[in-house]
C-alpha cells in the first residue's frame, strides 16, 4: 500500500492557519457573548435573597405586603388574554416578573422570615414564590400555545368588521 501525499499545497499553509485562527476567534467571541448574556439574563430574572434588613416589619405589614404582591401577580395573570399581540405576552411577563421579584425580595428581606415565631408567615412567602413560578410557566405556555390562536381570532374579527365598514376597535 502506497502512502499518498497530502493534497494540501504547502504554499497555502499560512492562509489556512490564518483562516483557522479567525474561525476560532469568531467562535470564541460569539460563545462568550452568548454565555455572558444568558448569565446576565438569569441574574436579572432570579434575584437572590437579600440579606436581612436592619428594620423588621411587623407580621401585619409583612402579610399586607404579601397580599399586595399577590394582587399584582394575579392581576397580571388575568390580563394575559387581553394582551395585544397575545403571542408576545411572555415578553411582557418577563419584564413584569423581574420588577415583581425585586419587590418580593425586598419585602421578604424585611420580614425576618427565618425567625421561629414567623414560620407561618414564611410559608406564605414560599407559597407566593411558588405561585409566581407556576404563573411564569403559564405565561410562556399561553404565549406559545394560545396566543397565536387569540391573535388569529382578533384578525378574523377585524376582517369581518372591515367588510362591514366598521373601524378598528380591538
Amino acid at each position: 500500500m502506497a502512502i499518498r501525499p497530502s493534497p494540501k499545497n504547502p504554499k497555502y499553509r499560512p492562509y489556512r492557519i490564518l483562516a483557522y485562527a479567525v474561525y476560532i476567534v469568531v467562535v470564541t467571541l460569539f460563545s462568550v457573548n452568548v454565555i455572558v448574556n444568558v448569565v446576565r439574563s438569569v441574574m436579572v430574572m432570579n434575584p437572590g435573597k437579600q440579606p436581612a434588613s436592619e428594620v423588621t416589619l411587623t407580621v401585619r405589614e409583612c402579610l399586607d405586603g404579601a397580599e399586595k404582591l399577590w394582587r399584582e401577580l394575579d392581576g397580571q395573570r388575568q390580563g394575559l388574554a387581553s394582551h395585544v399581540p397575545a403571542r408576545n405576552v411572555d415578553q411582557d411577563w418577563s419584564q413584569f416578573r423581574a420588577s415583581w421579584m425585586n419587590e418580593f425580595r425586598d419585602i421578604e428581606s424585611r420580614c425576618a422570615l427565618n425567625s421561629r415565631d414567623r414560620e407561618a408567615l414564611k410559608r406564605v412567602y414560599e407559597r407566593l414564590d411558588h405561585i409566581q413560578d407556576l404563573y411564569t410557566t403559564h405565561a410562556v405556555q399561553f404565549a406559545g400555545e394560545i396566543g397565536g390562536a387569540i391573535d388569529r381570532y382578533r384578525a378574523a374579527v377585524q376582517a369581518v368588521k372591515g367588510e362591514l365598514g366598521e373601524g378598528r376597535s380591538m
